[in-house]
C-alpha cells in the first residue's frame, strides 16, 4: 500500500471515532449513565493514554487491530456497522475531515 492510502484510512478512521464521540456528547447531555462522551473516557474505556486517543482524532497514527475493535466495542459498534461506515466515507469527505480537523475538534470540546 501506498502513503497515501494509509493516509486516507486514518482520516476515515478518525472521522468515524469523531463522529461518535459527537453523537455521544450529544447523548450525554440527556444520559449520564454514557460511558464514553469525550476523548478521556474513550481512552479510560480503552485502557490507553488520551495521547493515544487525541493522536488518533487527529489522524497522526494508525491504530492496531487490537485498538480499533477495543473502539468498537466501546461504542458498541459491530464490525459489519463499522466496515459500512468506511465505505460509505468517500475520499472527498476524508480530505474535507482533515482540512478541518482542529475547528471540528473544537467543536466537539465545546459541546
Amino acid at each position: 500500500m501506498e502513503k497515501e492510502e494509509f493516509d486516507i484510512i486514518k482520516i476515515k478512521l478518525s472521522l468515524i471515532v469523531y463522529n461518535c464521540l459527537y453523537s455521544n456528547k450529544l447523548l450525554f447531555r440527556t444520559d449520564r449513565d454514557l460511558a464514553v462522551h469525550n476523548e478521556s473516557s474513550l481512552a479510560s474505556e480503552l485502557g490507553v493514554r488520551k495521547a493515544t486517543v487525541t493522536d488518533l482524532l487527529y489522524c497522526k497514527s494508525l491504530p492496531s487491530t487490537k485498538t480499533i475493535f477495543l473502539i468498537l466495542n466501546a461504542f458498541k459498534i459491530s464490525f459489519s456497522d463499522f466496515a459500512k461506515m468506511f465505505d460509505k466515507i468517500n475520499d472527498k469527505e476524508a480530505i474535507d475531515h482533515i482540512k478541518n480537523i482542529s475547528h471540528k475538534m473544537d467543536v466537539l470540546k465545546n459541546l
